[in-house]
């Protein structure tokens, strides 16, 4: 753009009275560091201590970054975020949020259950059922 200015302005036919200076550069944003890539991984457990299979941990600020933990509980998933909040849910748990802080190694996520979950979803299914066939 500067060069066409200089160019434009060095032409017998321009006209003397107008300014032909370059626009000042405008002030170029400043390059955007990436945030390096961070692997947060643990494991998934009830409060007896048995691992929750099938568990979802989702990053609480981007729902479309999700794993699901393995048959031991595990999980294992990148962040870009230094000090992401997970979400881990499992049918018949309550879901829990857990902040990851930068010094955090493993993390070890104990899930509540819900009481009388089963009695409640038999419940909810025999009803959703009924309301079917009627």
């Amino acid at each position: 753009m500067v060069l066409f200015l200089l160019l434009f302005c060095s032409l017998p036919f321009f006209p003397a009275g107008l300014a032909c200076a370059p626009a000042p550069p405008s002030a170029a944003p400043a390059p955007m560091q990436e945030a390096l890539p961070r692997e947060v991984f643990g494991n998934v457990t009830d409060f007896a201590g048995k691992p929750v299979a099938g568990a979802t941990v989702a990053l609480a600020d981007d729902r479309k970054t999700a794993v699901t933990t393995n048959s031991d509980g595990k999980f294992l998933m990148k962040s870009a975020v230094a000090e992401p909040r997970l979400r881990i849910s499992s049918a018949g748990y309550y879901d829990t949020l857990l902040v990851v802080t930068a010094t955090d190694k493993a993390q070890l996520v104990q899930l509540r259950t819900v009481d009388r979950y089963k009695r409640t979803l038999k419940k909810k299914y025999k009803a959703a059922n009924k309301a079917w066939k009627n």
